[in-house]
């Protein structure tokens, strides 16, 4: 072969080495590795938490007659509003006025005997003991009096406060027996709204404005709007079930919005401004901070991958670690608002790697 050909064929073997050379750092560079990332959030913001909420009445009372009878007029239906002291329901009054008539009767005649006999005695006409006995008999009496007076009264039923009727657990005509519930009524300018709060966070110092604090509410059928609400009171036992306590929130009724109780809402509280919540630096899940070989297992300094936002690759970054708590390891020092910072798969990292946020992948 020529000196040319050689010098050609030379030249031809460099490009496609060259080319096949680019090629492939092309193709590595193409090479973006998913991770789990994490933007950091300011510890204040996290305090705000949300709640599953249950709308209950803040005043509710089964109404029931002290007396049984025939129940002669029910002049209420369910849903309809009431005021205070209306008449809502009746049982037959007429053995009541029967009784309330004799018992009158035997009053006025033993007041007249103990006022004879109260002279009688003056005038040393009887002894003591028959005083003493005509006396009895007339506060046996009053009270019986007393008695069938209130029988009588108990035979109607009035609103003991504004409110709407919830339910009508009898019909007209039925004989019912003394305290059977009859109708339950439910207040309707205030609602009670129920959520649960886990021990650990019940059990916190709860700070002295606590009190005063308004807690943000959303209701289900209104997702757009938002209420205030302030503290009613707590449960001091666990529910049973779930093992939290019960906060009860009140609120005026919105006006012209149809809320009832059993209704699902939204309750979203600022923990700090409740309790005395220590605040601490970042927290991150342990697998997101590597520490160097050369470091001493009680130094406080590790490291973390950074990504930047731009470019997507990542760098190392040192960091000062605290305590671990139950949702991770608390970071000191090193760290800032809006960093984003690969929290799992951080031993596969390398210096200037790009990545990905990693994605579930859904199951067939």
């Amino acid at each position: 072969m020529s000196v040319r050909g050689l010098f050609l064929a030379s030249l031809l073997a460099g490009i496609s080495s060259t080319a096949l050379a680019n090629e492939l750092t092309s193709l590595q560079e193409e090479i973006v590795r998913p991770a789990k990332l994490m933007t950091i959030q300011d510890p204040a913001s996290q305090s705000v938490r949300t709640f599953p909420g249950e709308v209950k009445a803040t005043a509710r009372t089964e109404l029931a007659f002290r007396v049984s009878g025939e129940l002669i007029a029910l002049k209420v239906s369910e849903g309809e509003e009431v005021k205070k002291d209306q008449l809502l329901a009746r049982i037959d009054p007429t053995d009541y006025d029967v009784t309330l008539q004799r018992y009158e009767a035997e009053y006025k005649l033993a007041k007249q005997q103990f006022e004879r006999i109260k002279t009688m005695l003056q005038r040393k006409l009887v002894s003591q003991s028959q005083y003493d006995e005509k006396a009895a008999e007339l506060s046996i009496t009053r009270a019986a009096l007393r008695q069938a007076r209130l029988n009588r009264k108990y035979t109607e039923i009035h609103a003991p406060y504004d409110g709407v009727i919830s339910q009508r657990l009898v019909e007209n005509f039925q004989n019912l027996q003394a305290k059977q519930p009859v109708l339950i009524l439910q207040s309707n300018n205030k609602l009670d709204i129920e959520f649960q709060l886990s021990e650990a966070i019940i059990s916190q110092q709860t700070r002295p404005e606590a009190l005063n604090y308004q807690a943000d509410v959303v209701f289900d059928v209104i997702p757009d709007k938002i209420f205030k609400a302030v503290y009613r009171e707590r449960t001091t036992e666990a529910d049973p079930a779930t093992g939290a306590y019960t906060i009860t929130l009140t609120m005026p009724k919105p006006v012209s919005l149809q809320i009832y109780p059993g209704m699902a809402a939204s309750v979203s509280v600022d923990l700090s401004k409740v309790f005395f919540i220590e605040q601490s630096g970042f927290v991150l899940p342990v697998e997101a901070v590597i520490s160097d070989e050369t470091q001493p297992l009680n130094s406080t300094k590790r490291q973390i991958w950074k990504v930047d936002p731009e470019t997507m690759r990542v760098h190392r970054a040192d960091v000062e670690v605290g305590n671990i708590t139950s949702k991770g390891l608390q970071v000191t020092s090193g760290l800032d608002v809006g960093d984003i910072v690969v929290v799992a798969g951080a031993n596969y990292m390398r210096e200037g790697m790009k990545v990905r946020q990693w994605e579930r992948e859904r199951g067939l």
